[in-house]
C-alpha cells in the first residue's frame, strides 16, 4: 500500500514529521502553552484534570494533581501507541518510509557527507574507495538483533527511571537519539541505523511478522526493482530507482516476508518474540508495583516531573507496605524477571507443541511451530500493551474510548487470522507462481481472448499452472525456456539452491511437462552461462544484484547522451569521471564489475567475446577432467568413472551449443573464426554431435567457413596440457608408452593419484546430486582416508547437502572399502 506512494510525496511527508518532532523536542525545554490543556479550569480541553477526580494515591499518600505540560504525555501516550498500530495495520513499510529517525540518518547521504574506506586488492596492490558498511561477518553483523533488543531494554529502563514524565530529561534523551542516528548515517551507508542500531527496529519486526495487515507483498509485486520500504531515490528524469547498497541481506525493507522466514530459526528471534511479551507486561505492571494502585497510570504518572529525586526511594509498594529496594534497582529487576519468565514459557510451549504434533500426527514442521507461537505471543503482547498500558490513559477520549478499544481488537484479530495460516512453503509457492506469471506475460499471446475479461494478474496460483499446461501452440521449447527463467529467478532470489530446486519446483515441472533429466540439463546450462548462480562462493545476494543494476542504470543515464552524440566512450568516462567515481563508492563497485557493466552497455560484441572466452576456458577444464578420468585412474572402465565421463561429455555438448549460438551472432568475423577453430580442436567429436542434431539445423544457421573451422582435417590437439604439471605429463607418457590403457587395474603414480582426486573434488559442486554422490564414492575408491575427510567436511558444513549425497557419505563413513577392489556396481548393490 505505502510502497506505491511516490517518493517525492513521501519526502515531503517525512519533512513534515521531522519538523513536527523537532517542535515537540523544543517544547520539552520551553512550553508556555500546553500546560493550559491540563488545567482543571479549562473546560474546553479533553486533557484537563477533572475537579471531581480527587487525588491520586501514590504509595499510600494522596497526591493532588496539578496542571502539567503535555509534551511527555503526547510522545509516550499518543505517538508511540499510534506507531505500533501503524506497524500492525500497514506493516513496517509504512513507518520505515515515514520515520523521522530514519530521515535524519539519511541526511549525510543526501549531502554527500558519508565515510568511505580504502579497499586494497591483495594481488594487484591496487586500491579503491567504497562506502563504509557494517561487515555482515563482524560481531555486530552477527549479533545486531541482540544489540537492538538490549538498547530497547535499556531505553525502557531509562524511561521508567528518568524520562517518562521529566520533560527536560526526555528532551535531552530524544535529542541525543537524533544525534546518534545522524552520526551512524555519516559513519555507515544505507539504512545502517535502522538495520543495526535503532531500538525500535525489533518492535517493527515483531509487530509486522511475515506481513502487515494492509501491507504490500514484495514477492507478488509487478513493479521491477522497487518494493516495500527499500531505499530509493529520484533520478534526473523524475523516475524512481533503487538506492540499495546491500547493507544487510536478506533485507526487511526489500521483502519483509522473505527476511522473516529466512531468519525464523535463529535464536535471537526466539529471544525477541518470547522475551518482548515479558517486557511489555513488566513495564506496565511496574506502575502498579511502584505506586500500589492502577490509578497512578491514568494521571498521576504525568505529574511526576522530578524522577531523579525518586531513584533511591522504595521502588515497590505492595499490600500497603513499601519494599526497601531502591527504584534504581527495582526497575531493571522487574523488567528482567518478566522477560526471563515469558522467554522460559515460550520455550516450554515450543517443546510441548512439538511433542503434541509428534504424538498426534507423527510429524511436524519446525518453522510452523515457531511461527504460530511467535504469532500468538505478538497478538498477546499487542493487546496487553493497549489494555494494560494505553487504555487507562485514554480517559480524555470519552465517550469514544470504547470505539478505539474495539478498533484495536478488530485490527489485532484480523492480523492474527491473516498471519496464522502463513508458511514458508506458501510464500515460496506464491513466489514461483508469480515468476511463472511474469514469464507467461512475455509471450506474444493475447490472453484477454483466452481469459475473457480477466488478466494474468487476476488468476490464482492453480489457474496459472493450468493455463501454462493447456496453452494452445505452447511448444516444448517454449516450456523449457519459461521453466529456465523461473529457475534462474528462484536461484537469484535465494528461494532455492541447486540441490533443492528439483523437489521445490516439482509441481511446476509436472504442469509444464519438464522431466527431471531436462531439469538437470537446464540447471547445467545456467551453471555454464551464470556460474555464480550455482557456486555458493560466487553467488550474489538479491541486494548485491540490486546494487549492480542501480549502478548500471545510473551509469547509463550519465553517459548515454554523450555516447549517442558521437563522443568516444573513454572521453565520455573522462568527462564524467568525478560522478562515476562517486557512484562506484556509493554502490561499492569493483573494477571488474565496472568493466563488465561498461562492456554490456556500450560494447555488446565485447560481452559476447568475454562469454566465449570464458566458455572455452570451461571446455579446456572439462577436457582435463575427461583425460584424467580416462588415463589418470587405475580402473577407468569402472561404472562410476564411466558415469562421470558421461557427465563431462554432456557438459561439453551443452557448452558447445552455447558457443555455436555466439558464432551464429558473430558471423564470419575474425574473432568467430578463432573461436570456431579453438572449439573444434578442443571437443571436435562433441561439436559434431551437436551439429548433427536435426531439429537445430546448425548447417543452415552457421556460415560455411565456420563449419570448416569446426571440422578441421588435422587431428585434434590437446592445448589443455599447458595447465598440467610437467611431472604429471611425464608420468602419463611413461605409463601409456606401451599402448592403450589396460581395462584392468593400472599402476599410477602418486602425482597422478593426487591430480585425479583434485579433479574428482571438482564434481562435488555439480548441480546433479547423483554426480556429487558418484564423485564421493570415486574419491573413496582412490583414497579412503581422503574420501572420509571430505565426507565429514561436507556433512558438518553450513551448506545444505542433498539427501542422496548425505546418505552416500554416511554409508562411506561406516564402510571401509578396499581401494580398487570393488566396482561402483558392487558399492551400489551394497548400499542398496
Amino acid at each position: 500500500m505505502f510502497s506505491k506512494i511516490p517518493e517525492k510525496q513521501m519526502h515531503i511527508g517525512r519533512w513534515g514529521l521531522a519538523v513536527g518532532w523537532g517542535i515537540l523536542i523544543i517544547s520539552m525545554f520551553y512550553d508556555p502553552i500546553s500546560s493550559h490543556l491540563s488545567d482543571p479550569n479549562n473546560a474546553l480541553s479533553p486533557f484537563r484534570i477533572a475537579t471531581g477526580q480527587g487525588c491520586t494515591l501514590f504509595q499510600g499518600e494522596c497526591l493532588n494533581p496539578s496542571a502539567y505540560p503535555m509534551g511527555a504525555r503526547i510522545f509516550w501516550g499518543m505517538i508511540v501507541p499510534t506507531v505500533v498500530v501503524i506497524l500492525v495495520a500497514f506493516g513496517h513499510e509504512a513507518w520505515r518510509r515515514m520515520c523521522p529517525l530514519a530521515f535524519v540518518s539519511q541526511i549525510p547521504r543526501s549531502l554527500g557527507w558519508q565515510r568511505n574506506r580504502k579497499v586494497v586488492n591483495p594481488e594487484t596492490k591496487s586500491f579503491r574507495y567504497e562506502l563504509a558498511l557494517v561487515d555482515p561477518r563482524s560481531w555486530l553483523g552477527q549479533n545486531q538483533l541482540y544489540v537492538q533488543s538490549g538498547l530497547l531494554f535499556l531505553g525502557l529502563t531509562v524511561r521508567l527511571l528518568f524520562v517518562n514524565s521529566d520533560r527536560l530529561a526526555l528532551g535531552i534523551f530524544l535529542g541525543l537519539t537524533l544525534l546518534c542516528a545522524l552520526a551512524v548515517g555519516f559513519l555507515f551507508g544505507g539504512k545502517t541505523w535502522c538495520q543495526y542500531f535503532c531500538p525500535m527496529a525489533p518492535v517493527q519486526m515483531l509487530y509486522t511478522g511475515p506481513r502487515g495487515l494492509l501491507g504490500s507483498e514484495a514477492h507478488q509485486t509487478q513493479r521491477k526493482g522497487i518494493s516495500q520500504s527499500m531505499c530509493r531515490t529520484v533520478d534526473a528524469t523524475g523516475q524512481e530507482k533503487s538506492a540499495c547498497v546491500s547493507c544487510q541481506s536478506p533485507c526487511i525493507d526489500i521483502d519483509v516476508e522473505r527476511a522473516y522466514w529466512d531468519n525464523l530459526k535463529r535464536p535471537d528471534r526466539q529471544m525477541l518474540y518470547y522475551g518482548y511479551l515479558g517486557l511489555v507486561i513488566g513495564f506496565y505492571l511496574y506502575f502498579f508495583l511502584y505506586s500500589g494502585n492502577w490509578n497512578f497510570l491514568e494521571g498521576g504518572v504525568w505529574s511526576e516531573t522530578n524522577q531523579w529525586s525518586t531513584l533511591l526511594k522504595p521502588g515497590f509498594y505492595l499490600l500497603g507496605q513499601a519494599i526497601p529496594i531502591p527504584k534504581l534497582i527495582a526497575v531493571p529487576l522487574t523488567l528482567s524477571f518478566f522477560c526471563g519468565g515469558t522467554y522460559a514459557v515460550g520455550r516450554f510451549l515450543e517443546r510441548s507443541y512439538k511433542r503434541y504434533l509428534l504424538k498426534r500426527h507423527r510429524t511436524f514442521k519446525y518453522e510452523v511451530v515457531r511461527h504460530r507461537l511467535f504469532t500468538i505471543f505478538t497478538f498477546v503482547a499487542f493487546n496487553i500493551l493497549f489494555f494494560l498500558g494505553v487504555f487507562p490513559t485514554l480517559i480524555w477520549l470519552e465517550p469514544l474510548r470504547p470505539l478505539v478499544v474495539w478498533g484495536v481488537v478488530i485490527i489485532s484479530t484480523m492480523w492474527l487470522y491473516r498471519s496464522w495460516g502463513r508458511s514458508a512453503d506458501q510464500y515460496l509457492r506464491e513466489s514461483l507462481t508469480n515468476s511463472l506469471r511474469r514469464q507467461l506475460g512475455k509471450l506474444a499471446i493475447d490472453f484477454r481472448q483466452l481469459l475473457g475479461d480477466r488478466t494474468l494478474e487476476d488468476l490464482k496460483s492453480d489457474e496459472v499452472y493450468v493455463l501454462a499446461k493447456v496453452l494452445p501452440g505452447f511448444s516444448q521449447e517454449q516450456r523449457q525456456h519459461i521453466y529456465k527463467e523461473v529457475l534462474r529467478e528462484a536461484l537469484e532470489n535465494g528461494n532455492v539452491d541447486s540441490s533443492s530446486s528439483l523437489s521445490v519446483l516439482a509441481r511446476m515441472r509436472e504442469q509444464l511437462e519438464i522431466s527431471s533429466s531436462e531439469h538437470q540439463i537446464i540447471l547445467t546450462e545456467l551453471g555454464i552461462n551464470e556460474p555464480e548462480l550455482l557456486d555458493p562462493q560466487q553467488q550474489l545476494t538479491r541486494e548485491q544484484r540490486l546494487c549492480l543494476e542501480s549502478y548500471r542504470q545510473a551509469l547509463e543515464l550519465l553517459l548515454l547522451e554523450l555516447v549517442e552524440e558521437g563522443m568516444p566512450l573513454q572521453d565520455a568516462i573522462a568527462q564524467k569521471n568525478t560522478q562515476i567515481r562517486s557512484l562506484k563508492q556509493e554502490y561499492r563497485i569493483t573494477a571488474a564489475e565496472d568493466a563488465q557493466i561498461l562492456a554490456a552497455l556500450f560494447n555488446p560484441k565485447g560481452v559476447l567475446m568475454q562469454a566465449a572466452d570464458a566458455m572455452l576456458d570451461q571446455l579446456q577444464n572439462l577436457s582435463v577432467r575427461e583425460f584424467t578420468l580416462t588415463q589418470g585412474v587405475p580402473n577407468p572402465d569402472d561404472t562410476v568413472f564411466e558415469l562421470l565421463r558421461t557427465s563431462v561429455e554432456l557438459h561439453q555438448e551443452l557448452v558447445s551449443a552455447q558457443l555455436l549460438s555466439i558464432l551464429e551472432i558473430l558471423g564470419d568475423q575474425p574473432e568467430a573464426l578463432r573461436i570456431a577453430q579453438s572449439l573444434g580442436n578442443l571437443v571436435g567429436s562433441q561439436v559434431q554431435a551437436v551439429l548433427q542434431t536435426p531439429s537445430l539445423r546448425w548447417s543452415k544457421r552457421l556460415s560455411p567457413q565456420i563449419l570448416i573451422e569446426l571440422s578441421p582435417d588435422i587431428p585434434p590437439t590437446r592445448p589443455f596440457f599447458e595447465d598440467v604439471p610437467t611431472l604429471v605429463e611425464q608420468d602419463f607418457a611413461e605409463e601409456s608408452s606401451d599402448g592403450a590403457p589396460s581395462t584392468t587395474l593400472k599402476s599410477i603414480s602418486t602425482a597422478q593419484m593426487k591430480m585425479a582426486i583434485q579433479t574428482l573434488q571438482e564434481f562435488i559442486h555439480d548441480p546433479d546430486p547423483l554426480i556429487q554422490a558418484a564423485s564421493l564414492y570415486a574419491i573413496h575408491q582412490l583414497d579412503s582416508q581422503e574420501g572420509q575427510q571430505l565426507v565429514k567436511f561436507l556433512l558438518q558444513g553450513d551448506e545444505p547437502v542433498d539427501s542422496l549425497v548425505r546418505e552416500t557419505g554416511q554409508r562411506l563413513l561406516g564402510t571401509v572399502i578396499t581401494k580398487g577392489s570393488r566396482s561402483a556396481r558392487g558399492a551400489t548393490a551394497a548400499q542398496g
